[in-house]
């Protein structure tokens, strides 16, 4: 009888090792439903930067299938944008209603060596893709106390950051900050300088980024 305790609470011993193992191996999604985070728009025109507008809220929706593919929708202010995201590995791919081809959002495999790329939606001119040289991969604790990687790089007149796992923390020509991935034909914040930042993000109920600016 005692041994046959034993047995039992080995094997459940065992159980709970192997579904530790099965959850640390299994890669933590991105953008995983109930995502949420929200962006303003700020604009310097000779005064210092200042906030346009109110900020947008954008929500990460439920599993939706297209073209044999998985995606999460994306809401803005809740409603639907006629954006979806989809996740392989460590890239991230969107889906736009306006948009005939699928884009690369981020790619996270980073290297120092071979930089890094993404993807858009040019008014006129059909998908880009625009390579980001790494200089060097930085890292920083966040909101939720765990430590982050995270890139800077040149874009237009900025000084641009990326975070691994979040994305762009600003934007200063795209539609989006996080999701920006359509550039009018023109630079239409030009003359004036402006931009979409990143206020702050929240994945699995726990806020990761706040902006401090």
């Amino acid at each position: 009888m005692v041994y046959e305790r034993m047995k039992i609470r080995s094997i459940f011993h065992l159980f709970l090792v192997f579904l530790f193992i099965s959850c640390a191996a299994r890669p933590e999604k991105f953008f995983p439903t109930g995502t949420m985070w929200q962006e303003q728009f700020f604009l310097d025109e000779g005064r210092g930067y200042e906030s346009v507008g109110n900020p947008r809220t954008f929500y990460v929706g439920e599993d939706t299938l297209i073209n044999h593919c998985t995606y999460k929708s994306i809401w803005i202010e809740g409603k639907n944008s006629g954006m979806w995201v989809r996740e392989e590995g460590k890239k991230v791919w969107l889906l736009r209603s306006d948009c005939p081809e699928e884009l690369l959002l981020y790619d996270f495999n980073w290297d120092a060596e071979k930089g890094t790329a993404r993807q858009y939606y040019k008014e006129g001119k059909g998908v880009k893709t625009d390579s980001i040289p790494i200089s060097s991969i930085y890292k920083a604790q966040l909101e939720d106390g765990r430590m982050y990687n995270y890139i800077e790089y040149r874009e237009s007149y900025t000084q641009a950051r990326m975070i691994e796992g979040i994305g762009r923390t600003s934007d200063p020509i795209k539609d989006a900050s996080i999701i920006g991935s359509y550039e009018p034909a023109s630079d239409w914040i030009l003359p004036m300088i402006g931009e979409w930042r990143l206020l702050y993000f929240k994945r699995n109920g726990k806020v990761i980024y706040k902006n401090k600016e």
